[in-house]
């Protein structure tokens, strides 16, 4: 059994590509903005015709990477549902790189090891991609490889731009529960940090780099 995250607004037309590879026990998830203006109803047609569960989501958030953080937050919450019941594998239909540091959170955080990139519903891997990230002249420092590595990072990261993108103003830790409920909707803050390794609030403040605290007031300079 396969679970595909499409990302279509990345590779429209090109994910497209080889739709009747699907069976019947697979299901699809597909992900689309407003940038996204391509949809392929035959596609659809042969889900319907061969009783192929999918669902479409329309990602309206015009943050940047909205749809890689939604597609990631959907596997995590997909597997903690699931628990140890893994017998099947996930493949992220994309042409973003970004994709592949999953594969080790995975591994290190939920024991799950069938994890793919791939480039169409064919599921052959997105070995390309993988060749020019190697290729580059840059290499990230190990110190910052083991840290992507971990599931609450980007819950960190998420914090972070927020305040960030707010410089030297202050906020209180209902106000950033308050972001946090907007950004990942239909969850409560605390089920969030939970779902992240984080106990409270002030715990997830603490590994934000930069962050400063006047009178239980947050803020980044």
């Amino acid at each position: 059994m396969n679970i595909f995250f499409v990302d279509y607004e990345n590779n429209q037309k090109e994910c497209t590509k080889n739709y009747k590879k699907v069976k019947t026990e697979d299901i699809v998830y597909i992900y689309y903005t407003d940038n996204s203006n391509f949809m392929d109803m035959n596609m659809f047609e042969y889900f319907d015709n061969n009783d192929i569960k999918y669902n479409v989501f329309h990602i309206t958030d015009n943050e940047k990477e909205a749809i890689d953080n939604r597609i990631k937050f959907d596997i995590f919450d997909y597997l903690l549902k699931r628990k140890r019941n893994h017998d099947y594998n996930i493949y992220v239909i994309s042409k973003d790189n970004g994709y592949k540091s999953l594969k080790n959170i995975l591994a290190e955080n939920f024991g799950f090891e069938r994890y793919y990139c791939a480039v169409d519903f064919s599921c052959k891997e997105n070995t390309e991609k993988a060749a020019e990230s190697k290729a580059e002249p840059v290499k990230k420092p190990a110190e910052a490889t083991a840290k992507e590595s971990k599931i609450s990072d980007i819950l960190t990261a998420e914090v972070s731009e927020y305040l960030n993108s707010h410089k030297n103003e202050k906020f209180s830790t209902a106000e950033i529960h308050n972001y946090l409920q907007k950004k990942h909707k239909n969850e409560t803050p605390k089920y969030t940090l939970k779902k992240y390794g984080f106990k409270t609030m002030k715990e997830l403040l603490k590994t934000v780099d930069g962050i400063k605290n006047k009178n239980d007031k947050y803020y980044c300079a």
